[in-house]
């Protein structure tokens, strides 16, 4: 019965193949045809959080690319040269996403705005990212309706502290932190946040709000402090209708019809294009025909070993994929020059620095410039500091220069559940950071020490990489993190600028013409076949028969309780 099961989902995966191999090449095909007509008006629906990059995925095969902030200044750049695109029309009511990665695409909408095309924003209900985006037009419309608006509610940071709660189950977490100011696991440990993480994050929300505040005053010709009173306070939950039209946050209110309206009044009867459309016009990989490039490696997500459960079906950054990239592009002729990419919370930290070396090779063969997106704390700042020169959004969070370590206690909760466990070993060191048996005092300064060390290279590391001292360095360690441009004053950052900032200075380094110089993107974007063996087949076939087979595989259980109960040391530059 497991077999024939088993051979039943096998079967069905194969047929579930063939019809979308099918699908995808019919699409493909009749998505190849499309032409940019003359005066065509490009729309932005953006209604989603965006990541920096994507490598591929199927959706995109299937003709429905996901916007990312990289392929969304690509498109509108692209079309900020093409004679045949006149306008664009922008619709950010859902959009998110980091902050600087909104700036980046923010920026991209001003350089099409200088080339004396027009960028037209509408509407409907939006909050703060979506807002923020929006104001860059040149005309900004909302709906007439009374349940559309804009939902301005600062920029704030949100976390539960779980202390009591795992008192409660009889759980403890013993976090160890290198740094006064490294806030990384205080919430599984601690009732409330500590000072010194509440000053830091204070200080940063401060700096980086003010990005957004005189950015979005400056372009909408309203005086910054107006705009801080509206965030502070205000009588409408919703700033909808004449409100916002008199508080000059939009131009006027128009429903669907009058949009259609207006546009037709200011570019006449345009053909409309859209971001997917567009994309395949643009011959991404016509650069990989030319000799000379500048590479950008896009390293995205969690630090992990890549077989980490946490973050397993996410983006993350893993030695077995980027170091033998990062080799391969120090030895490849045709790249002249490398640009990282670098949007990362942070992670493991002997990953941190297996990939530091693979950087630090490259730099020694060819320039090496990093830029940095959302994020790039910790481990990922680690990272940066490889680069000949660091280039980071003003909104940027960067920093968080810490160690820290956490450990799961659970005796208290095998005592309830009358659990015993027992230990027979050669060494007192076998049941370190094992659940059942807890961290003596001496294990406690031995794993101390060891997060000192750790500590002392990553130090070690930002100062040769940034020219500085242990001793200036210490200053704005500690595990504080900073927003770019508190972190360009404090020499943890050469520059304030984005991608494109970074690639022309890695080709004028090389000694290319910027105008002219190849870009091509890694993680190289994945072909259909890969893709589909990246899918869980599981979800093909009925959740309890294929529990069976996995069994009659295995021959073996499952046991998610006894992995947990199994954690030991997590050790992360988090």
């Amino acid at each position: 019965m497991k077999k024939v099961l088993l051979w039943i989902g096998l079967v069905g995966a194969g047929v579930f193949l063939v019809i979308m191999l099918m699908g995808v090449l019919a699409l493909r095909n009749l998505g190849s045809g499309i032409q940019v007509e003359p005066n065509s008006l490009l729309t932005l629906e953006l209604d989603s959080a965006m990541p920096d990059y994507d490598a591929g995925s199927l959706r995109t095969w299937f003709g429905y690319p996901q916007p990312t902030i990289t392929s969304l200044v690509t498109v509108i750049d692209a079309a900020a040269a093409d004679d045949h695109v006149s306008a664009i029309l922008l619709e950010t009511d859902r959009v998110g996403g980091g902050w600087a990665g909104l700036r980046a695409v923010r920026n991209a909408l001003a350089r099409f705005r200088a080339t004396g095309k027009p960028v037209y924003a509408y509407l409907q209900m939006t909050v703060d990212q979506g807002y923020y985006l929006a104001s860059v037009a040149d005309s900004l419309w909302l709906t007439h309706s009374a349940s559309g608006g804009i939902f301005l509610r600062g920029i704030g940071w949100e976390r539960a502290y779980l202390k009591q709660l795992f008192s409660k189950l009889g759980l403890r977490f013993e976090v160890l932190h290198a740094g006064d100011y490294k806030g990384a696991f205080e919430n599984f440990a601690r009732e409330s946040m500590s000072g010194p993480v509440r000053e830091n994050l204070t200080r940063l929300l401060k700096d980086v709000s003010e990005v957004y505040i005189t950015e979005i005053a400056r372009d909408r010709g309203i005086e910054p402090e107006q705009l801080r009173e509206l965030l502070r306070e205000r009588e409408s939950l919703f700033i909808h209708g004449e409100e916002a039209e008199q508080l000059g946050l939009v131009d006027g209110r128009l429903d669907r019809v009058a949009l259609a309206e207006r546009l037709r009044e200011l570019s006449g009867d345009s053909p409309r294009l859209d971001f997917q459309e567009y994309l395949s016009t643009i011959d991404v990989d016509q650069w990989r025909r030319l000799r000379e490039q500048v590479a950008v490696v896009h390293l995205e997500g969690v630090i992990t070993t890549g077989s980490d459960l946490i973050s397993q079906g996410e983006s993350n950054i893993d030695s077995d994929t980027f170091l033998p990239l990062l080799e391969k592009l120090r030895e490849w002729e045709q790249v002249a020059a490398v640009v990282l990419r670098i949007n990362s919370p942070g992670g493991s930290a002997a990953i941190s620095e297996d990939i530091w070396r693979g950087a630090r090779a490259v730099a020694g063969a060819k320039p090496l410039v990093v830029t940095l997106g959302n994020v790039a704390a910790s481990g990922g700042y680690y990272i940066a500091c490889a680069g000949d020169y660091i280039i980071a959004q003003p909104n940027t969070i960067t920093g968080s220069i810490g160690v820290v370590g956490m450990l799961l206690d659970a005796t208290t909760l095998l005592d309830w559940v009358d659990v015993n466990y027992e230990q027979l070993s050669t060494s007192p060191y076998h049941s370190l950071g094992h659940p059942a048996f807890g961290l003596a005092r001496r294990q406690r300064r031995q794993i101390e020490a060891l997060l000192g060390d750790t500590y002392l290279e990553f130090k070690e590391r930002v100062a040769a990489g940034r020219n500085l001292t242990l001793v200036e360095v210490e200053q704005v360690a500690q595990g504080q993190v900073w927003s770019g441009r508190q972190a360009v004053e404090l020499a943890l950052v050469d520059s304030l600028g984005e991608l494109p900032d970074a690639i022309n200075l890695a080709a004028r380094r090389a000694g290319l013409d910027p105008s002219v110089t190849a870009v091509v993107h890694y993680p190289a974007q994945k072909g259909f076949l890969e893709l589909i063996t990246d899918l869980d087949f599981r979800s093909l076939v009925w959740p309890d028969a294929w529990s069976e087979v996995e069994t009659a595989l295995k021959q073996e259980e499952v046991d998610l309780l006894r992995e947990l109960l199994q954690t030991r040391l997590i050790w992360n530059l988090e």
